[in-house]
């Protein structure tokens, strides 16, 4: 499972490409939002090409060639150490200008370069060609930025081109910083974009291009200078602050973006990048995470609040790798496969459960009374298949609660409890020479009066469930000790005809009792919930009880049924109280009300006889109970 999930989960970024791009979107979030400020760059000077600096001139475009030698020439006066040309000069213009201009670009002092192309690649034949020439003998630099395909983000630069030759294949970056004697990295560069100083200034100078001949000779002095387009709609590109910004204040020129890869290499800085191998580990770590916590089995609540710390704890290490200076930790993808393995998990849980479960009835379905075996070996035709119609009393046992608490224990501790609680009940009825006839889950079908007669089966199943109740109520103290909040348990007891016997096949067979008198049995052991009560009894069972104690419960009608059985419990004899107010309800006595609660004031936890209160206060008379549940 753990194999299969991580597989697809490394792989998911391929065939999702929404997960690739939202990975990326969480490292530029976290990046911009974790941004420490810094001193504006001193290394480098933007000279923007704006709207105010070329109204003076009759056209726009190309952008006057006179203007840009005047600036050039400003620029080695100044003693500017190299200047970048992020301009495309692929047509002639006036042709003093240009001839002025490539005079100005070779007698700068010290490097100058010029973005470049060739035919093909962004220019047609004659631009390609009248670049070439003006080019000649300068500096040359691709302005190629690296964009996503799917959001159209600039994250990289690339550093030389591929299928150009040498020397003119380096980008507009990297050919600045080999000019200027800079180590230029191999590849491509991931751009780590500058934050900017403390008081939200821009990260570098930049001054209009009108206004070089102007600025004071020391603020150009030693430095390189990019000139380039500052234009609201030319050449402006999405950075990776767009993310939380919006496209307005996440565009930038392009420039800029050279600007910010060319004072990294000056640098040489490069930003830490998580190996694939690397990239797998945290995902593998996810995922076998994602396994863990499904097959620890805890409660629900606690089980989602460690799904939440432990995605918590993941978008924690990638804030502090980031912060650290380290690689950018992936988010969207382990979350991903933590969450399907966490899924896939929990799937597999409730399959063992459900075998577990079912092993546990399985093997307790096994149990079998002594007297069946005795019986079955003495007359062994008594494994023909079939039944025989006979007066039995059968008797149900329930737990209240028993699902809830099914959900909140483990396989092995559930087992244990079972265990224990079902040794002692089936020696209870063993010790009664009952015969269990099935255990489901957490009840008990018992048969009294079969496989062998017993003339006292229904006084039988009586004193057996008193034992039971006894027992169960011990063991429910027992572990409300030990914060195991296991339920009462239910008895319901009926005697009637019914058909016993084998029923199944030759290999596979199960002795067992069918009728109504088992589906009446049933309904007992569920009516006990109703009255508040442990114990039901029918009226057939207490005719065969002489000397025992009951009290009056009702003429009940139970769900299956339309003619009403009269329902007893067993009894104290200091309950005559209860007795007397019975009988007023049964007579239809208005003081029957004042009656029961004389009862309940000597005796408060009689739950019986508040259940006949609640009846008579909600306008119910009589003692003819319709129960619409089972």
């Amino acid at each position: 499972m753990v194999v299969v999930v991580f597989a697809a989960t490394v792989t998911a970024p391929r065939w999702v490409p929404l997960l690739g791009l939202t990975e990326a979107w969480i490292a530029d979030a976290r990046g911009a939002l974790l941004a420490l400020a810094e001193p504006r760059n001193e290394a480098i000077v933007v000279l923007a090409v704006d709207a105010a600096s070329l109204k003076p001139f009759a056209y726009l475009s190309p952008v006057d060639r006179g203007l840009i030698a005047d600036t050039v020439e400003a620029l080695g006066r100044a003693r500017a150490k190299a200047v970048g040309l992020d301009i495309v000069f692929d047509r002639p213009t006036e042709p003093d200008k240009d001839a002025r201009l490539r005079r100005a670009l070779r007698a700068f002092p010290g490097p100058a370069v010029v973005v470049y192309a060739t035919a093909g690649a962004g220019l047609d034949a004659d631009g390609a060609a009248f670049l070439a020439a003006f080019a000649e003998g300068l500096g040359k630099g691709w302005p190629n930025l690296i964009k996503d395909d799917r959001d159209g983000t600039v994250r990289w630069v690339p550093i030389a081109m591929e299928g150009v030759p040498e020397p003119d294949n380096l980008g507009f970056a990297a050919a600045i910083a080999r000019a200027v004697g800079a180590n230029v990295p191999d590849g491509s560069l991931r751009i780590a974009y500058r934050a900017g100083p403390e008081d939200g200034g821009p990260p570098f100078a930049i001054y209009p291009i009108a206004a070089a001949p102007l600025l004071p000779p020391d603020w150009l002095a030693g430095r390189i200078v990019l000139i380039g387009a500052q234009m609201t709609d030319t050449d402006r590109h999405r950075v990776p602050r767009a993310v939380l910004t919006g496209i307005g204040e996440g565009t930038i020129p392009g420039v800029l973006i050279h600007a910010h890869a060319l004072a990294q290499m000056l640098d040489g800085r490069r930003l830490a990048e998580l190996s694939p191998f690397g990239n797998a580990a945290v995902i593998l770590v996810a995922v076998v995470l994602g396994v863990g916590l499904a097959l620890a089995r805890l409660l629900w609540p606690l089980l989602a609040l460690d799904l939440v710390a432990a995605v918590a704890a993941f978008a924690g290490a990638g804030v502090v790798s980031t912060l650290l200076g380290g690689p950018d930790l992936p988010l969207a993808t382990p979350v991903l496969g933590m969450l399907v393995a966490f899924a896939a998990g929990i799937a597999f849980v409730g399959r063992q459960l459900k075998r577990e479960k079912r092993f546990i009835r399985d093997a307790f379905a096994r149990y079998v009374a002594p007297t069946v075996v005795a019986q079955l070996e003495a007359r062994p035709e008594r494994l023909v298949l079939g039944g025989e119609r006979r007066e039995l009393t059968l008797l149900f046992s329930d737990v209240a609660g028993f699902t809830a608490l099914s959900e909140h224990l483990d396989p092995q501790t559930l087992g244990a409890l079972l265990n224990r609680y079902f040794d002692g009940l089936c020696g209870v009825v063993m010790a009664h020479q009952g015969t269990i006839d099935k255990l489901i889950g957490d009840a008990i079908v018992a048969i009294f009066a079969a496989p062998v007669e017993q003339p006292d089966h229904a006084r039988r199943a009586v004193f057996c469930a008193l034992a039971m109740d006894e027992f169960s109520e011990a063991f429910r103290r027992e572990q409300s000790a030990h914060g195991v909040k296991f339920g009462a348990t239910r008895i319901g007891i009926h005697t009637g005809q019914a058909t016993v016997g084998n029923f199944g096949g030759r290999d596979r067979f199960n002795y067992t009792a069918l009728g109504d008198t088992v589906n009446t049995a049933s309904r007992l052991e569920g009516a006990n919930k109703a009255f508040g009560t442990r114990i039901c009894v029918s009226a057939s069972t207490v005719a065969q009880c002489p000397g025992v104690m009951f009290r009056p419960i009702g003429e009940v009608v139970v769900k299956g049924r339309t003619e009403a059985i009269k329902v007893f419990e067993p009894s104290d004899p200091d309950l005559a109280s209860y007795d007397a107010a019975y009988r007023l309800l049964e007579a239809g006595d208005a003081g029957a009300e004042a009656a029961f609660m004389d009862h309940l004031a000597r005796f408060p936890d009689d739950q019986l006889a508040a259940f006949h209160l609640a009846r008579l206060r909600a306008g119910e008379r009589g003692v003819t109970i319709v129960l619409a549940e089972k």
